[in-house]
């Protein structure tokens, strides 16, 4: 609403539960195989994300011999990269039938739908100039994306294109292809997030060949100390695992109704979430509000009190946003919307040269002093 001497408080969830990544990924799960137009083998790192054998091998020994660093360290670290303007350049590999390309471009649909991402399917299928950067959709043996958030430009040079692939077997599955996408626009899995612990227990003793250093499954559990999480623990994103993520009673790649789980949702949340982990049928209200926070309109801008700049400057985005109400209103265009990320006071009374929309994220209360 516009600035005036009343301010309705919103009553809903806290904002933002999904972690937006500072790393590529974490676990590798085993499974072998090789990309599409790559030279040398892959491996599955965090249950759906791929990097070269060879990278990970020598990221997995460097952490190995690493002294004082904990074995569960994340094994790539990489600054996410957000898709300028939320442009998203894509082509179908040749292997994607008519009938799931319609399938792909409903989930990419619903992610338009709540956010300022643009899906571009370029002309026979062939993205090439002025973009330089592509994904490649791939028919494949299982659900992975290669990268979370847009892949790094090394070369540099205007003809030097950056391609990074998804690969989709669950075709039936809008929600399952909804997941990769959110991988490929920087979101991470919700069950790595750093206070995961006080929410779910990981049972290592269920999880295929354990948690133990030398497991295949020994990154997939662990929390990620280079991501940040916003807002409370989100047990009904779509970027949580479920009960059974690799449970010794499911074989790999199947999901069954477990006896033994891998994750238990800890008191007092058990009742109401233990069966309910790991959806894949919708977006949560925090999964919409993360995204469209993550790729806003671009007269949107964010107010953290307590920013203390770790992400750089403020420059009034999400991740980096303004410190003060202040400024944020001194920065927001005429007609534009100041989003209030953490709760605090505003001024009920002052002058102001434009007319502009204070909002709240969900969760956070604005109260009004003065006046």
């Amino acid at each position: 609403m516009t600035i005036k001497k009343s301010f309705v408080k919103p009553v809903a969830m806290l904002f933002c539960a999904l972690i937006l990544t500072f790393s590529l990924s974490h676990a590798v799960d085993g499974q072998n195989g090789q990309l599409k137009g790559a030279t040398e083998d892959y491996v599955i790192v965090e249950g759906d994300m791929k990097i070269p054998r060879s990278l990970f091998e020598r990221l997995q020994f460097e952490e190995l011999q690493a002294e004082g660093r904990a074995p569960q360290a994340a094994l790539i670290r990489n600054d996410i990269h957000i898709w300028p303007g939320g442009i998203v350049p894509f082509e179908f590999d040749s292997n994607v039938t008519p009938e799931n390309r319609i399938k792909m471009e409903e989930a990419m649909a619903v992610l338009e739908a709540e956010a300022n991402v643009d899906f571009r399917h370029c002309p026979n299928d062939d993205c090439g100039l002025p973009y330089t950067h592509k994904v490649v959709i791939q028919n494949g043996d299982g659900n992975n994306s290669s990268v979370v958030g847009m892949a790094d430009l090394a070369c540099g040079l205007p003809t030097c294109f950056t391609s990074q692939g998804i690969e989709i077997a669950s075709w039936n599955s809008k929600f399952t292809i909804v997941h990769e996408l959110l991988h490929c626009l920087g979101f991470f899995h919700e069950q790595n997030r750093s206070n995961r612990d006080n929410y779910v227990k990981v049972n290592c003793d269920y999880v295929q060949g354990g948690c133990g250093i030398f497991s295949r499954h020994r990154l997939d559990f662990v929390i990620d100390d280079t991501s940040t999480g916003y807002g409370y623990y989100d047990f009904d994103s779509v970027m949580h695992y479920d009960q059974c993520a690799f449970s010794i009673d499911c074989p790999d790649g199947s999901t069954c109704a477990c006896t033994n789980r891998t994750i238990t949702v800890l008191p007092p949340n058990d009742t109401q979430w233990q069966g309910r982990i790991g959806q894949r049928n919708h977006l949560s209200v925090l999964d919409k509000a993360s995204l469209s926070f993550l790729y806003p309109a671009s007269d949107w801008r964010f107010v953290d009190t307590f920013y203390d700049g770790a992400r750089g400057s403020s420059n009034g985005t999400f991740l980096r946003p303004y410190s003060s109400f202040s400024q944020a209103v001194s920065n927001t265009p005429e007609g534009g919307t100041v989003w209030l990320l953490r709760t605090q006071t505003i001024p009920a009374a002052g002058t102001y040269s434009k007319r502009i929309t204070v909002k709240t994220a969900p969760g956070v209360e604005a109260t009004l002093v003065g006046g």
